[in-house]
């Protein structure tokens, strides 16, 4: 992914979400740094593709600072492969599933979910349609 992509992907999903002007930090990492940011943080000593750790805990924050976002690119190209679907594809998915993290969504239950991965295809079917 280009940086001109990752920022037009960051930039629809906060401009869908009504949040234009925040920002938020995004790393790329490997297995090995995602699995123990995953087991120090969550308790599961295995890797994921993506971690969102939110600056805004509470209403009583204000900054325009999101957070974080840890992405592991080899489980990206993993993922890709395993859904039959391009890298660049399953990149954009991934980073917006980390926004709307960032913004409060889970999918703790099957309602959460419903909402959260409704909106992040949503917002993924929009940047396929202008840019890929």
């Amino acid at each position: 992914m280009t940086n001109k992509a990752v920022g037009s992907i960051i930039g629809l999903t906060l401009k869908a979400l009504k949040k234009p002007n925040y920002e938020l930090s995004l790393h790329l990492v490997g297995d090995k740094k995602m699995r123990a940011l995953n087991r120090r943080w969550r308790g599961f000593n295995r890797t994921t593709d993506v971690l969102a750790f939110a600056a805004q805990e509470d209403a009583l924050t204000d900054s325009d600072d999101l957070g974080d976002i840890f992405i592991s690119v080899a489980q990206i190209k993993k993922q890709a492969k395993a859904r039959e679907l391009s890298y660049q594809e399953e990149f954009a998915r991934i980073l917006i599933h980390g926004i709307l993290h960032l913004l409060g969504f889970d999918h703790g239950t099957r309602a959460e979910e419903k909402k959260m991965f409704g909106l992040q295809e949503r917002i993924l079917n929009e940047y396929i349609t202008h840019n890929m």
